[in-house]
């Protein structure tokens, strides 16, 4: 495999018989499927009997975080920042003490801005603090925004994004935005279904793209 995600159709007498990369799958798998089950229940080898399987994540212990995304330290202000990818939440931990000090979001996969309890989150990962460290930007990668909170008025709002896509300038439009950062009033984010990263400038809030997805980058290593 050169390629996430990789996919393979296997035949009931376990032989490799159907591979595609990226995504789309299924409209591809689906006719294959088809001709292998005809083929397969004619011949009378196909087992229909259900499958009783488990979900992996339903055999785990329940614990205080499911996949963590990015863990960020303020030192000013002696705490972390670590969001919470399946909980749908930004948890504050005091760094000296190690409890939970406060669980942004409601827990459940939703879009809404407000306040730190009702507001929510679908699978948020890297965050960025300003450079004063007073405000804290999170990339909501499902739900294609970019929030900032503000830990002074506990309150949440989206800077941009909304619906996925890809449009610079005011009202900027992302799709599931991974990786960001803060420096010199911009933020840069790894717009990675876009295959580009963007600046947005937090004084305008309009973005401009940095490395667009056609640019070809040779890194010549000695």
């Amino acid at each position: 495999m050169q390629a996430w995600p990789t996919l393979f159709v296997i035949d009931p007498e376990g032989r490799v018989v159907g591979r595609h990369s990226g995504a789309g799958v299924y409209t591809l798998f689906r006719p294959v499927i088809a001709r292998l089950v005809r083929a397969f229940d004619f011949r009378g080898l196909l087992d229909r009997r259900r499958l009783r399987l488990r979900v992996e994540k339903e055999q785990q212990p329940q614990g205080l975080l499911s996949f963590p995304g990015k863990v960020l330290a303020d030192g000013p202000g002696n705490q972390l920042f670590i969001t919470d990818a399946n909980h749908h939440q930004v948890l504050v931990i005091g760094t000296l003490i190690g409890e939970v000090l406060e669980a942004i979001g409601s827990g459940e996969a939703g879009f809404e801005d407000g306040d730190f309890r009702t507001c929510s989150f679908r699978s948020p990962q890297e965050m960025a603090l300003d450079t004063d460290c007073q405000i804290l930007y999170v990339a909501d990668t499902y739900n294609n925004k970019i929030k900032r909170l503000d830990p002074e008025s506990k309150r949440i709002e989206t800077i941009a994004g909304g619906v996925r896509g890809w449009r610079d300038g005011a009202a900027p439009l992302f799709y599931e935005p991974g990786g960001i950062d803060a420096a010199m009033g911009r933020l840069y984010v790894a717009d990675s279904k876009n295959h580009a990263v963007r600046v947005v400038d937090l004084a305008t809030l309009r973005a401009t793209t940095l490395v667009p997805e056609t640019l070809e980058i040779t890194i010549h290593l000695s």
